[in-house]
């Protein structure tokens, strides 16, 4: 008989246990091999059998192209990056008991998965402890780490379901291949921002005046305001100080904008009544912070991005003679 869904807190928690002391009788999760492909990564991560689960049938392994196929709704949510493979598997306690269905996308980069992680997001997550970022959204748990996105279903609701989606996030990141370094765009946020759970990159209009081009951007409320921050990586030097020039010129021709020295290698203000905005171009980086809130403080958290963009530049790179 399937076991009550209403279930109480204290069986969940014995079955965690249950679970957990099973898991250590066997042998230790372990990433996958040096020079994995994408699609062995996906196979090596979700055909593991988790006693006292079992595993219900071999895991599906589909190009990232044929996503649609693994999942419409999936492949919808996934939109917004690029999917190099996926797959899909499902556990389930013995004699029919509660199942839960692990989904792995492994994309084309750390923004990609991003991209994947933050779709479904809202505005303020229900944050679950992971050795990644993982959050419990509608009955689902996701989790970000690194290339790879990982989206736990399971048939329990509320907290015994987010327990038991939580366990299995833990031992799959264990067989999960090292995550690497962030990408740099990644690290001139200011600091507040710099988690998964307010980063987002999307295909966006940086602003009104431009168009659309993808960026990594954050909200943040400052005081009785809000500020949006957009940051481009325009890849080099002179395509970011072409793409300042053309957002300058679009905002001139609608509205005043002043010249702010010191800030990055060129920046402006422009107000109105209604918000300010600020942009900048500094090294390959184009940004633009804009909203309903003070000049003071948008100029305040674009320096600090500038500051942010001047201390990542890679060292250089020394010779033996020095």
């Amino acid at each position: 008989m399937k076991p009550d869904r209403c279930l109480f807190p204290a069986l969940a928690m014995a079955m965690l246990m249950a679970l957990a002391g099973a898991c250590a009788d066997t042998t230790p999760a372990a990433p996958p091999p040096e020079g994995a492909s994408d699609a062995e990564v996906v196979a090596h991560v979700l055909s593991e059998p988790r006693e006292p689960w079992l595993q219900l049938a071999p895991a599906r392994v589909f190009a990232g192209s044929e996503l649609a196929d693994l999942d419409p709704d999936l492949a919808v949510q996934a939109e917004g990056g690029t999917v190099v493979a996926a797959g899909s598997t499902t556990f389930g306690l013995p004699d029919g008991g509660d199942q839960v269905r692990v989904d792995l996308l492994v994309t084309a980069s750390w923004l990609d998965a991003l991209a994947v992680f933050s779709a479904p997001r809202p505005e303020h997550p229900q944050r679950v402890s992971t050795a990644t970022a993982a959050y419990w959204y509608d009955g689902r748990l996701h989790v970000y780490a690194g290339r790879n996105y990982l989206r736990l279903t399971p048939d329990l609701t509320g907290d015994p379901g987010m327990a038991v989606a939580q366990q299995f996030a833990l031992s799959l990141e264990l067989r999960l291949p090292a995550r690497g370094t962030r990408p740099r765009i990644m690290r001139v946020m200011p600091r507040r921002w710099l988690n998964p759970f307010s980063l987002t990159w999307q295909l966006v209009g940086i602003s009104e005046w431009t168009s659309a081009s993808n960026a990594l951007t954050a909200d943040y409320s400052l005081g009785d305001g809000s500020l949006r921050v957009a940051v481009m990586d325009c890849r080099d030097e002179a395509t970011a100080r072409a793409q300042y020039t053309h957002l300058l010129t679009a905002v001139i021709e609608k509205r005043q904008a002043l010249e702010v020295t010191g800030l990055g290698a060129e920046g402006f203000v422009s107000q109105t009544e209604a918000e300010v905005c600020v942009g900048m171009w500094q090294d390959e980086f184009l940004a633009i912070a804009y909203g309903p809130t003070s000049e003071r403080d948008a100029e305040a958290i674009m320096r600090i991005v500038a500051m942010r963009v001047r201390t990542t530049r890679p060292l250089p790179f020394a010779t033996p003679d020095g």
